[in-house]
């Protein structure tokens, strides 16, 4: 636990004007080593003791428009470049659970270009159908084999919607997944404690001694990645989706998540 960290996400949590009836939760990870060096759980209120159920770690929800950077980065992995260009206008594709037959999604405002956008340009807007079409280029197996390896688990069944965040996370699993893109391209699990001995002294266990990280990306697709992140923050000037997470003099990479009506909010 960093101190610092966890009184500041604390102060993060307290000062947070959320909807009546909302919470939140939040992690921070070190991104070199997957120790949890700050968590907040709940919506904190003055002096009163917070819910055991902590969100942070427990609260599973569709993660939206945050897996898209996953995607993309698979895509980076397998060659196609991020001005890789794809059309923003309307798909359609059979779906025999669909109450049309067809599953025939729409862009978050429901407007499209009508024309060809590149894959970063898709990120910082995040529009739903080209996205679509690159998820099609990757294919199912291939993202949903990346998703694994990155400590998440993709639902039955759930097609290329998956590329849209039809996966449910918790906010503890998405940092670990997102660590790789700053870290050079490794995954590290989540750990709490470096070291637990008994009352002699002995060890009972030590993170150290565990498996190091394993690689998921290249070191050159997580720096594209990340780069591309930056761009959600910073390419639109202020119209940015994420533009209130920037920090003066920090280098800020992000990405928003929304899940249908509105429910669940993601960065």
């Amino acid at each position: 636990l960093d101190r610092q960290a966890q009184d500041s996400a604390e102060r993060a949590s307290r000062n947070a004007n959320l909807p009546a009836g909302a919470t939140l939760g939040a992690t921070l990870l070190d991104p070199r080593s997957g120790e949890v060096l700050a968590m907040v759980g709940q919506k904190l209120e003055g002096v009163r003791v917070p819910l055991e159920y902590n969100t942070a770690a427990q609260g599973r929800r569709q993660v939206g428009s945050s897996i898209k950077p996953l995607l993309f980065a698979t895509a980076l992995e397998n060659g196609i470049p991020q001005n890789h260009m794809e059309l923003d206008a309307p798909v359609s594709y059979p779906c025999a659970s669909c109450p049309s037959g067809s599953y025939q999604p729409k862009n978050f405002d429901g407007t499209y270009l009508n024309v060809p956008v590149s894959m970063r340009y898709s990120l910082v807007h995040s529009l739903n159908l080209p996205t679509l079409r690159v998820a099609e280029k990757v294919g199912q197996s291939e993202f949903e084999s990346k998703l694994r390896a990155l400590g998440l688990t993709p639902p039955p069944d759930a097609g290329l919607s998956l590329g849209l965040g039809t996966l449910e996370s918790s906010p503890l699993e998405m940092a670990a997944a997102y660590a790789p893109f700053v870290n050079g391209g490794e995954w590290h699990a989540p750990t709490y404690l470096r070291k637990v001995t008994d009352k002699n002294g002995k060890t009972l266990f030590d993170a150290s001694l565990r498996a190091d990280g394993k690689r998921v990306w290249s070191k050159q697709t997580a720096f594209i990645a990340t780069d591309m992140l930056r761009g959600v923050v910073n390419d639109l000037g202020g119209r940015s989706l994420a533009a209130r997470a920037r920090i003066w003099g920090r280098e800020v990479a992000g990405k928003t998540g929304t899940t249908n009506d509105v429910k669940d909010l993601w960065f």
